[in-house]
């Protein structure tokens, strides 16, 4: 997830949700607390997304996510997903947070040059969809 992070709100009777494991195996995440229909607030999940990893300088993770239909699963399915990102032309630049510091994260950035959001964005895609590649190809 390209952004800084998702609050997924979603009924507690429907899980769904995978996380590709450091083994590249698919894992569940449970929704917790699991709750009921009748409680007044749904479980909200917070996934951190790629800008989070680039501030804390790897600190925390982002996640290859997906989500998955349970085979023979009638019931209708709702999320709501908030996403949160900066305005393309704001420059972004690694949390100066001691606490990184101490747990000997290196910032990403290189010989001090700084990168926009818009900029993070297009690398990102391109990354990890070969974003950008596809329409120099077909300008070719």
């Amino acid at each position: 997830m390209v952004g800084s992070l998702t609050l997924l709100f979603q009924r507690a009777s429907q899980p769904g949700l995978e996380i590709l494991t450091p083994s590249s195996t698919w894992s569940p995440v449970p929704v917790y607390p699991p709750g009921t229909e009748a409680d007044a607030f749904p479980p909200i999940l917070v996934n951190i997304g790629d800008l989070m990893h680039f501030w804390t300088n790897g600190l925390l993770k982002s996640t290859v996510h997906r989500v998955v239909f349970p085979e023979g699963e009638s019931e209708d399915r709702y999320s709501i997903a908030y996403f949160c990102h900066p305005l393309d032309k704001v420059e972004i630049e690694a949390v100066p947070s001691e606490m990184i510091k101490e747990r000997g994260r290196e910032s990403e950035q290189q010989n001090g040059k700084t990168i926009t959001a818009e900029g993070y964005l297009k690398k990102r895609l391109a990354e990890t969809y070969g974003w950008g590649k596809q329409q120099d190809a077909m300008q070719d």
